[in-house]
């Protein structure tokens, strides 16, 4: 159980990464989200997320899209980014932690 948390964790955070980082200028795009029982996703650019239970069983591999679509500058490797996180436990939805909130 600790390894599914842990997986979700991880998905949570490079999703969320990956909004920041694909959202760089320009006018965004929300994308759909909802699939296989994943969490549900919206977001405006720049604001914290709306997030919704996940259902089924966890996915047992890493699982990314990205949710906000930039049209801005690609970053570089060398680049300097800042990124907001959620961290949502899978088998209740409940939030653990999130840098939007402190």
């Amino acid at each position: 159980m600790q390894s599914k948390v842990r997986n979700l964790a991880i998905a949570t955070v490079i999703a969320l990464a990956i909004t920041s980082l694909s959202a760089c200028g320009g006018k965004d795009t929300v994308a759909e989200t909802s699939s296989n029982g994943l969490p549900a996703v919206t977001a405006n650019a720049g604001e914290a997320p709306t997030i919704t239970a996940p259902t089924g069983a966890a996915p047992t591999t890493l699982q990314t899209q990205d949710i906000i679509v930039g049209t801005g500058t690609e970053i570089q490797a060398s680049s300097t980014l800042t990124v907001h996180y959620t961290l949502m436990t899978w088998s209740n939805g409940s939030i653990v932690e999130s840098s939007w909130s402190g």
